[in-house]
């Protein structure tokens, strides 16, 4: 039997803190700089979601869906510090970079997403043995101090 806990829960309550004050950015503003704030911290607070969906649907026995969650964990931080990069470009003097540069940054965070959820892509389209279990992330277990571990791939676990 599952009970939300106080994790859970506090987690939730920071993530919608931290949309809030994204959107209150975002709406008080019509110049870039302060988007593309908003957009890091927007991601942020998904991030912060992210990990309490990972841990929630772990205790409930769902594993595939853990392990999702986790992939997004780590592709999620990935881009809101590959966002707050550009906002570092944009700050000083509401700067919006070239067009190069944007799909640069575009790109990258497409490859990237790539990486973190092809077998999720391949599962959705029904070719998941093409892939078997040679992902970033693959499955997720529980570690003897009730957080959550993880296997790189098929042949590799890292705690």
């Amino acid at each position: 039997m599952f009970l939300i806990n106080a994790y859970i829960i506090t987690t939730f309550f920071i993530a919608v803190m931290i949309y809030n004050l994204a959107l209150v950015i975002y709406l008080r503003s019509k110049e870039h700089s302060p988007h593309s704030f908003a957009l890091a911290i927007g991601f942020y607070a998904t991030w912060v979601a992210s990990s309490a969906m990972a841990y929630f649907f772990f205790s409930k026995g769902y594993n595939v869906e853990a392990a999702f969650f986790v992939r997004s964990c780590h592709f999620l931080a990935f881009l809101g510090s590959f966002l707050f990069l550009y906002f570092s470009l944009t700050y000083p003097d509401n700067y919006k970079p070239p067009v190069f540069i944007r799909n640069f940054f575009g790109m990258i965070i497409f490859f990237t997403a790539l990486l973190f959820y092809a077998k999720d892509i391949l599962i959705f389209f029904g070719a998941s043995a093409l892939l078997s279990e040679q992902t970033i992330i693959a499955d997720v277990f529980p570690l003897p101090n009730g957080y959550l571990g993880w296997s790189f791939g098929s042949s590799i676990t890292f705690y």
